[in-house]
């Protein structure tokens, strides 16, 4: 960043419009801690559509819902302490391995859904279908949880819709 060129971007002005767990988000996944790195809003308007708006807050969407539907009860939440990978990288300040670990973590969780079938299979065996689903809300927990330190407000809305098993309301909206 330049003055003189005039390439400033203003932190506050990038919170209010996206949130400062998004902010976050791209500083931890995009930004080396130790190394110069490059950012432009268009860059960050990509990372924030593509993986928050369309990666985990479809996720998240998409599993509560179906819960709140077919599901009376959800799963314990997870202690930190039960996603090891996640630690080791944070603990070398690999921040954007973690985040790249969670991300593909979130990307499997997805496939997963659309190989079981789980929105079809809740309504055709049930009994199968909430095993599927307490196994993905279980995973959602464990991404929860493994979020808190990098956006903690988004980790806290995942864990309390868990609790409450409902939907929560649209945790990132696409930006255009």
């Amino acid at each position: 960043m330049s003055k003189s060129l005039g390439n400033v971007v203003d932190p506050i002005a990038i919170v209010d419009e996206y949130g400062e767990d998004a902010l976050r988000y791209y500083l931890a996944r995009h930004i080396h801690p130790f190394e110069d790195s490059d950012f432009t809003m268009e860059k960050f308007k990509e990372a924030y559509n593509a993986n928050l708006a369309n990666g985990l807050g479809n996720l998240v969407a998409r599993i509560l819902k179906l819960s709140s539907q077919y599901l009376d009860k959800t799963p314990k939440i997870p202690d930190l302490k039960e996603v090891p990978e996640i630690h080791k990288h944070a603990g070398a300040f690999e921040f954007n391995q973690a985040m790249d670990s969670l991300w593909h973590w979130m990307r499997w969780l997805d496939e997963l859904i659309q190989e079981q079938r789980t929105f079809e299979v809740v309504k055709t065996n049930k009994i199968i279908g909430q095993k599927q689903l307490t196994y993905l809300l279980t995973q959602l927990a464990k991404i929860a949880v493994s979020l808190e330190p990098f956006m903690p407000g988004t980790s806290r809305k995942i864990i309390d819709a868990i609790v409450q098993n409902k939907k929560p309301a649209n945790l990132f909206p696409r930006k255009e």
